[in-house]
């Protein structure tokens, strides 16, 4: 069972863990089985060399910035562009290690897209809990005391 820890909660109601878990990996198949979304996630191809990029903006950035330090080596060099261009490499990597999360929430999406009930039962917990996720927010909300069954008003499952 689920129970709101908040002491401000109006009453002690319980939450059903076995009907919400259901819920929500109900919610999880659907969204993972939808045509539209299995086409999208198989259309966004992985972009590899990422690292290599990033490792490649950093070497550079190293570079510059030796550059800076030993400017009085460098009399030709312009510091305000260099400065500049410190800062336009942070912004890149920045951008790039954005993308990279990106891409591996991607390969973990595109790994149980359209997936079955048995298949899906079959993955480690934490590929499960990690779908879920990449996919929802999902927000129990206070239970009401409305008798046997499972209130799907009583739990928010927003779209990321």
């Amino acid at each position: 069972m689920y129970y709101c820890k908040n002491p401000a909660c109006p009453s002690p109601v319980s939450r059903n863990v076995r009907l919400l878990d259901e819920y929500v990996i109900g919610r999880t198949l659907r969204r993972l089985n939808e045509p539209g979304f299995v086409a999208a996630i198989h259309a966004d191809a992985a972009q590899p060399g990422l690292g290599a990029e990033i490792a490649a903006l950093e070497r550079r950035k190293a570079a510059d910035t030796a550059t800076l330090e030993g400017l009085a080596d460098h009399p030709g060099v312009n510091p305000a562009l260099l400065v500049k261009g410190l800062a336009s490499y942070d912004r890149k990597i920045a951008q790039l290690r954005a993308q990279m999360v990106a891409t591996s929430q991607q390969r973990l999406l595109a790994r149980v897209a359209g997936v079955t009930r048995q298949q899906w039962e079959a993955e480690p917990i934490d590929v499960r809990a990690e779908t879920v996720r990449a996919l929802f927010r999902v927000v129990v909300l206070p239970a009401t005391k409305r008798g046997p069954g499972f209130d799907t008003n009583s739990v928010r499952v927003e779209r990321r």
